[in-house]
């Protein structure tokens, strides 16, 4: 999986280039300047969904090995900062309560991988003006956003491909990278809707 999709890269970037070039002619009619960001769009797609295939390869396969303590709240505070754009274009609020620090041992690209799962999704499914909670024990990470109800149970959603919503723009693999993240390290996931809240809460149970 991991060749062939390296193989995918390389025509997918000359496909995006050209066609970047193409939107820079002159004289395109609004037909085809539709016609070449839809597959520009596309395009993008399909390279995210390669990543993500490539990502949940290396991750079943074991080949993260270099392993560190990392601290979840840190991480948490620096992904929200990053994003804080999107938050107040969506009108969100933030409650954080945490109770102690959150320390781990794990590789750091795989707990950043894990984090911006977990918080792009409690943004992007989120409704506008919503809230999203998040509480930290030194074993414990809960994630809860409000959002639409899901339209199927809450536990296949960890299955690849697989999405509330059909017409959703998502790759439906966020939460499949989550589940794979951990299960490499024995980390106990749940993903539980009730009442208008979406909650994710990872159990590390690591002393």
């Amino acid at each position: 999986t991991e060749n062939a999709s390296h193989e995918i890269q390389t025509p997918l970037a000359i496909v995006k280039n050209k066609l970047e070039i193409l939107l820079q002619s002159p004289d395109l009619s609004s037909e085809q300047m539709n016609l070449i960001n839809s597959a520009s769009l596309a395009a993008n797609r399909l390279s995210k969904l390669n990543e993500a295939l490539i990502i949940l390869s290396k991750i079943e396969n074991r080949q993260f090995h270099e392993t560190t303590n990392l601290c979840v709240n840190d991480e948490i505070d620096r992904l929200y900062a990053n994003l804080d754009e999107l938050i107040k274009m969506k009108g969100l609020q933030i409650e954080k309560n945490y109770a102690q620090p959150m320390v781990i041992k794990m590789n750091t690209h795989l707990l950043g991988v894990l984090l911006e799962n977990i918080i792009t999704n409690s943004i992007k499914h989120n409704i506008t003006g919503g809230n999203i909670h998040i509480a930290i024990t030194d074993q414990t990470l809960t994630v809860s956003n409000t959002g639409e109800p899901l339209k199927i149970a809450s536990e296949k959603l960890f299955q690849r491909f697989v999405k509330s919503n059909v017409k959703s723009q998502s790759l439906g693999l966020g939460l499949s990278i989550i589940k794979a993240i951990c299960n490499t390290y024995s980390f106990y996931v749940t993903y539980v809707e009730e009442g208008g809240w979406h909650t994710i809460s990872i159990q590390t149970d690591q002393v």
